[in-house]
C-alpha cells in the first residue's frame, strides 16, 4: 500500500506480499534463501521471511 501526502506524491513503499512466482524468484537470492522463504518485503528494503528450521 503506498500513501499519498498532500501534495499527491507518494511516500513509502509499504508492504507487498509476494505473489508464488515472485517467491520463486526472490528465493534465488542466496543470503535469503538460507535464512528460509522470503514472503514478502516492507520499503523494497526490508524482506519478510518464514525460518523453515
Amino acid at each position: 500500500m503506498n500513501y499519498s501526502g498532500d501534495d499527491g506524491e507518494k511516500i513509502g513503499g509499504g508492504l507487498h506480499v509476494f505473489s508464488l512466482d515472485e517467491i520463486k524468484e526472490v528465493q534465488e537470492i542466496d543470503y535469503l534463501s538460507e535464512h528460509g522463504i522470503p514472503i514478502a518485503t516492507l520499503l523494497n528494503d526490508c524482506y519478510q521471511i518464514i525460518d523453515t528450521k
